[in-house]
């Protein structure tokens, strides 16, 4: 569960808080397989890495590359192929600007226009 600015886990073996400090700063690896599925329209960030973005006219606007935390809202990294090499792209994930997200596919729709990368 969150707690404060990080999480609080039960691990098997970790039996006192001596053992718990010594994982502090650690990270926490679990199997896909083991995670809860979720709702219609839910995705876990691992899931959209890799995912090609277009807009609603159809142009590609590149490949996620990652997800960023920020206080507002999520931020989706793509990685545009441009003439002089590879371009950053951001782009808010929220509801008003990801229409569709199709895993098998590999793809998602955005909102977004290409003058807004200008």
């Amino acid at each position: 569960r969150e707690q404060g600015q990080g999480i609080v886990a039960q691990l098997e073996g970790i039996d006192n808080r001596d053992q718990a400090q010594a994982l502090i700063g650690q990270r926490i690896l679990i199997d896909e397989d083991d995670l809860p599925e979720l709702p219609e329209g839910e995705y876990y960030w691992q899931q959209l890495i890799g995912l090609e973005a277009s807009n609603l006219q159809g142009e590609p606007m590149g490949r996620i590359d990652s997800i960023l935390e920020t206080g507002a809202n999520d931020v989706l990294v793509l990685n545009r192929q441009v003439e002089s090499g590879v371009e950053e792209v951001l782009i808010p994930y929220v509801p008003q600007v990801v229409k569709k997200v199709d895993l098998v596919q590999g793809t998602m729709l955005v909102d977004w226009d290409l003058s807004y990368l200008a």
